[in-house]
């Protein structure tokens, strides 16, 4: 049976405790909401409990004295809408101005009969010596941050996910604590902590219902450094925006010195030598050239004559497959739906290569127009991410084919592997060449976002310049040496 919260609290999705009050209808014209919210800052019932019933009776005084309130004291009665979104409501006489004083009434006193006041959303009780704090908490400043990077479609369903879970961690840790109270020495305690929490955090603190110190204190095998660099990353984020933002009232980035830089995160990712490529494609799929999807086929070799990201594979439609002047070539756009982009620098025009088109690409293309299909892998689901489905395949896929080389080899690795070997000094190919075939920023116009149909006869010879080795060529059968179970069953 689910534990039923006190009457005028409310539990958001991290933990913390919410005070609810509804205004009376004959005074919401003056505050201009229907309910009065505020953070308690605290997860624990009986504390919030407490509060509650003070900020009720507070309210309750206020509303009263409000309509008595005469003539003179409007001016006052005004200015309390703004008053109740800035301050505490934990003074004992909240209205005791309305009939007496000409000062506007505080709502950030004392408690008569307490030590220290009592926290809300607006100002927060500190400790002494200290000013109260004005700032949004944490998980307000965290919900209006999500909202903006939803409002610029900023954001994957998936992305914003992995963002809730990093904010999470924090406001467990911390509490919905005001964001102008964190310092360097708050991170580095998060960062610290992080380093001692497994990688299977969500589904372990399920089952045995821990708290993060507890989950720390198992000596578990801890999460791999990048992981918790990703965090602090999306923390560091948080805390950049909301230096920009006019109501959070901070300037500084307390997680910046904390989070993965891009050389950092990408620094570990490397190329597959020719004897793992060798054991890829001797794996027990290739061996017996059965596959259970199309894409467990496909995927590795358009990886590797390609250079494309996995997200990009995924989601080709079979009118990304043109020809441009006799020259076949897939078009990486964003024009269906379901397609996305990583940037502007990803549009662009791959010419395929001729062992892809000896492989059978393009009489598999043929195969699946015949059928009337509209994209190239129509077995894979594009949500939460283009490469979500795919990814976790290639993962499993790679341990059991014996490369086992944990955040060295991914499938990236294949477009690593394409962007190097055309690097090559011996080719003599510029960055500003290979940049508009793989996606990259180039400071030629011509290598940014469009493309015309000479560029398809430029990247060409390019492309043909990446070569596989041959002992590793020889265990890729082509399309007709192989079955997809997922077509039989289709066709069934």
């Amino acid at each position: 049976m689910a534990f039923k919260l006190p009457a005028h609290l409310h539990r958001n999705r991290y933990g913390v405790l919410y005070f609810r009050l509804a205004i009376p209808e004959d005074l919401r014209p003056i505050f201009g909401v229907r309910e009065c919210w505020r953070s308690l800052g605290t997860s624990s019932v009986r504390e919030a409990s407490l509060t509650a019933q003070t900020l009720k009776a507070s309210l309750q005084q206020l509303f009263c004295e409000l309509r008595g309130a005469d003539a003179a004291r409007l001016p006052i009665v005004r200015s309390l809408p703004t008053m109740l979104k800035t301050a505490s409501l934990a003074g004992g006489r909240v209205g005791s101005s309305l009939s007496g004083s000409a000062k506007p009434p505080s709502l950030a006193e004392p408690i008569e009969g307490r030590a220290t006041p009592v926290r809300s959303a607006g100002v927060v009780a500190a400790p002494r010596g200290t000013s109260p704090s004005f700032a949004p908490r944490l998980s307000e400043a965290v919900e209006a941050y999500i909202r903006a990077k939803n409002a610029k479609d900023a954001w994957t369903p998936h992305t914003e996910r992995a963002n809730r879970a990093a904010f999470g961690l924090l406001l467990e840790h911390f509490g919905d604590r005001p964001i102008d109270r964190f310092d360097t020495d708050d991170m580095i305690e998060f960062v610290n902590l992080l380093k001692r929490l497994p990688a299977n955090l969500t589904k372990l603190r399920a089952k045995a219902g821990k708290s993060l110190a507890e989950v720390a204190e198992m000596g578990l095998p801890p999460m791999a450094p990048r992981t918790a660099g990703e965090y602090m990353s999306r923390i560091s984020s948080l805390f950049r925006w909301c230096c920009k933002s006019e109501r959070s009232s901070i300037t500084f980035n307390p997680a910046a010195e904390f989070a993965v830089g891009k050389k950092q995160a990408t620094y570990e990712r490397r190329p597959f030598t020719n004897d793992e490529l060798a054991m890829l494609f001797s794996s027990a799929e290739f061996a017996a050239r059965r596959f259970r999807f199309p894409y467990e086929y496909w995927l590795m070799p358009l990886g590797i004559f390609t250079g494309a990201r996995l997200g990009e594979l995924c989601q080709i439609s079979l009118s990304d497959f043109v020809e441009i002047d006799g020259i076949h070539c897939i078009a990486i756009d964003d024009e269906q739906p379901g397609q996305k982009l990583k940037n502007d620098n990803a549009r662009r025009l791959v010419p395929i290569h001729s062992e892809l088109i000896a492989l059978g690409l393009l009489r598999y293309v043929d195969r699946l127009r015949a059928r009337g299909e509209t994209r190239l892998f129509p077995e894979l689901d594009l949500m939460p991410t283009t490469s979500h489905e795919a990814s976790k395949w290639f993962g499993k896929f790679r341990r059991r084919a014996g490369v086992t080389a944990k955040q060295e080899t991914v499938f990236h690795s294949f477009r690593h592997g394409f962007i190097t070997c055309l690097l090559d000094d011996e080719r003599g190919i510029s960055e500003h060449q290979i940049a508009p075939i793989v996606g990259h920023e180039s400071k030629l116009i011509t290598g940014k976002v469009y493309w015309n149909k000479k560029d398809a006869s430029k990247r060409k010879p390019i492309i043909e310049m990446f070569q596989l080795a041959p002992a590793v060529r020889a265990r890729v059968p082509s399309l007709e040496q192989v079955t997809f179970a997922w077509e039989v069953q289709s066709r069934a």
